[in-house]
């Protein structure tokens, strides 16, 4: 379903959520839940950056 961007969530973003419940930590801990969430995305410093020719 695609809709008008907007007015609702595009189909492309409510795709790449990643919903975990309770709070969101605070202080140290807050870089170690970064750090899962980048790699269970297989994330890198070089992800996004490709260009198409």
């Amino acid at each position: 379903m695609s809709l008008d961007p907007d007015v609702r969530i595009q189909e492309d973003r409510a795709l790449t959520t990643d919903l975990v419940t309770g709070r969101m930590p605070r202080g140290a801990d807050l870089p170690t839940l970064a750090e899962e969430h980048r790699v269970r995305a297989r994330s890198t410093d070089d992800t996004g950056t490709e260009t198409v020719k």
